[in-house]
């Protein structure tokens, strides 16, 4: 199991919050790049602490957005194996209806996004 531990206390996730979590004994970073409400991060971050594999993050995350705000929502994870964007967290960030969460040291890459609010 992921443990995450977030090292800023806000009531939603900040842009560029490195969070440090700990699996089989290794530190491991999760960079938030968007995600400005905190009931969308939560679930983004329960469905890393509780799965490993991209199918079941993303069934698990799925589930939990589901009629979220009385959105669509479109969920994708994926996995990476380089990263051609600059991945470094940048301003203007604040849509409601976007959460957009890397694991860089696992290579893996949650976004979520409504389609119809």
């Amino acid at each position: 199991m992921l443990l995450l531990h977030n090292t800023q206390t806000t009531s939603s996730a900040s842009i560029g919050v490195t969070a440090i979590a700990s699996y089989d004994e290794q530190i491991i970073k999760l960079i938030v790049w968007i995600c400005p409400d905190p009931t969308l991060y939560d679930m983004v971050e329960k469905s890393l602490i509780q799965y490993r594999t991209v199918d079941d993050i993303n069934k698990s995350l799925q589930d939990k957005v589901s009629g979220y705000r009385n959105a669509l929502w479109l969920v994708n994870t994926i996995n990476y194996s380089r990263t051609t964007a600059d991945t470094a967290p940048g301003p203007n960030r604040s849509s409601q209806n976007l959460c957009f969460v890397q694991v860089p040291d696992e290579k893996i890459v949650v976004f979520v996004a409504a389609v119809v609010s």
